[in-house]
Formats: structure tokens, sequence, C-alpha cells
């Protein structure tokens, strides 16, 4: 998985409330240890806010943010998932579809994109979701690489792609453009099948 980009102000912020809570939750636990005059043997160290502050952001990175009230708040869409759709290529004047899968794993700040058609499979090198007063978008680069039985004439090449995100997060239509060796550009549209 991969860093991907936004521009909300959350990734700023939230670190502080996480530090905020850590403080205050290892203060809590040394107060309850003292009141219990527990006393941690020298090989336990006590209560610790890096510690709790590492805890509390691994589970904000990959469970809390999911929560729907949250995700509103950062500004930033759950694509988890599997998609399943089909791309139309100057390659051929768009006369066909070609059926397409994407597979989405995404964090709070990580996300992968996986993509397979039958002739070749690709990968996101980087993303970006960006949330405009009208749209929001997903945006990545990713890297292509063609299959044993593909034609001879794809090879390995890198293209850039640009998705609108459906207001509900259902679906993902956009186009997208391929790097000088295919020089190919098209139609993506892909509907979520599946969540994970």
């Amino acid at each position: 998985m991969h860093a991907y980009a936004t521009e909300t102000g959350a990734r700023k912020s939230v670190p502080l409330f996480i530090a905020a809570a850590s403080i205050g939750f290892t203060w809590f636990v040394d107060y309850l240890l003292s009141l219990w005059n527990v006393v941690l043997p020298w090989w336990i160290e006590g209560p610790s806010i890096l510690g709790f502050y590492g805890l509390f952001y691994s589970i904000f990175d990959q469970k809390l943010w999911k929560i729907s009230f949250v995700r509103r708040a950062l500004k930033i869409p759950n694509l988890n998932g599997l998609w399943e759709g089909y791309v139309k290529s100057s390659y051929n004047n768009f006369q066909s579809e070609l059926k397409a899968e994407m597979d989405i794993h995404q964090t709070w700040t990580k996300m992968s994109i996986a993509m397979r058609t039958q002739n070749s499979k690709g990968y996101s090198l980087n993303s970006m979701i960006v949330n405009t007063s009208n749209e929001m978008t997903l945006s990545f680069e990713f890297f292509n690489e063609p299959k044993t039985a593909a034609p001879s004439s794809m090879h390995m090449h890198r293209g850039t792609a640009r998705l609108s995100i459906d207001p509900n997060v259902k679906s993902l239509n956009g186009e997208y453009y391929t790097g000088r060796d295919r020089n190919n550009f098209g139609v993506l549209h892909f509907e979520r099948t599946k969540n994970n």
C-alpha cells in the first residue's frame, strides 16, 4: 500500500486529537495504578504516552475512520471493496467494452488499487482524493503489464486515471490515458459489488 493525498486539513488536526487522548489516557491509567497501590515490576514500563499514541493512531487508521460520521467529518470516502465494470479504449475506437475488476484497499492514510482485465493487470503507484464543492474524484497513476496470452501489441506501460466518485460511493466513472509506448486513452466505469 502507498500513501495517498487529500486536501483536507484533517491530516494535520487528527494527530493532535490522538496525542491529547494519549496524554489523558496515560494520566488516567497512572492515576488508577496509584489509587490501587499497584507497583509495576522494574521490567514493565509504566503507561507510555507514545505507546498509547501508537495504539490509538493504528486503531484510528485501520478502523475508526470508517465510521460514517467520522468519514463525513474527515471528508474522505471509504472506497474499500471489489469494483466491477468495463473499459472502453481508443485502441479499437471505443467499439467494445472490456470487462474489468478493480480491488481497492484503503486505510485513513494508505491505499492500493489493483485492476484486472482479461488481457492485463495493473496496480496504483500513487493516488489522491480531491473533494471540490461539486465533485469528489479519485486520481491515480498506475503501472500495467500484459498477461501471457495478451495480444503482442500490448506492452508494459504507465498511465493515469481520474474517476468521479458517486455521492453514494457506489460507482466510479472517468477516463484514463497511457504513456507514449501505448498512447491510448479511454473510458472507465465501475460499480461496487463487495465491501472489504
